[in-house]
C-alpha cells in the first residue's frame, strides 16, 4: 500500500488538474503501435493518428 499509494494519488491529482489546451499537430511523423487482437483501437483509430 505505502509503494502504491502515491502514485495512485499522483493520478488522481492529474485527472483532477488537467486542462486541454488545443495546439497545431505535430511537425515529425509518429508510429502508433496496437495489438492485433486489442478490443480498445481499431485499425480506422489507429490509421488515424
Amino acid at each position: 500500500m505505502q509503494l502504491l499509494l502515491p502514485a495512485l494519488r499522483a493520478d488522481f491529482t492529474l485527472f483532477e488538474t488537467y486542462g486541454y489546451t488545443a495546439e497545431p499537430p505535430l511537425s515529425y511523423p509518429t508510429t502508433a503501435i496496437r495489438g492485433l487482437q486489442d478490443p480498445q483501437v481499431c485499425c480506422n483509430e489507429l490509421e488515424a493518428w
